[in-house]
């Protein structure tokens, strides 16, 4: 079964776009020895302008969509009712994210590269993160 994160960006500086976030990602990941992965940029079907990164191991992937404006606000919005009281007026106040999608991995043998582009996420200050599968955050919420 696939499964996503929301990442909601704190400080648009540090992630101003996708192509910004997929050097980010290869600089972090260039220090493995192990998590070696294709990169593509895809367009969207729907919108032509619009670009998703495909990261792929062989048959497995993950894709990170970049996304800002009113929709991302009405989820953000949403999101905050599952966070502390008092981080909620910030949060429902964002307006940019990044959702990562993860393909299905039933034999388990991409285990540790989910983990390690979650423990990349989640260790990164600018981003709240959130499984929107469970409702629950997995980073901290400064």
């Amino acid at each position: 079964m696939t499964f996503s994160l929301y990442c909601l960006i704190l400080d648009e500086e540090s992630i101003p776009d996708i192509h910004v976030f997929e050097s980010q990602l290869r600089e972090h990941f260039s220090k493995t020895n192990w998590l070696h992965y294709e990169c593509a940029f895809e367009e969207e079907p729907f919108e032509p302008l619009k670009l998703t990164l495909r990261l792929s191991w062989g048959p497995w992937w993950v894709l990170v969509f970049y996304d800002a404006g009113e929709s991302v606000k009405s989820d953000s919005e949403f999101i905050s009712k599952f966070a502390p009281s008092n981080s909620r007026k910030m949060i429902a106040s964002i307006d940019r994210r990044i959702t990562v999608l993860f393909a299905s991995d039933e034999s388990l043998e991409y285990t540790n590269h989910i983990i390690a582009i979650s423990d990349y996420l989640e260790s990164r200050r600018d981003l709240i993160v959130f499984n929107p599968g469970n409702n629950k955050f997995t980073s901290q919420i400064n």
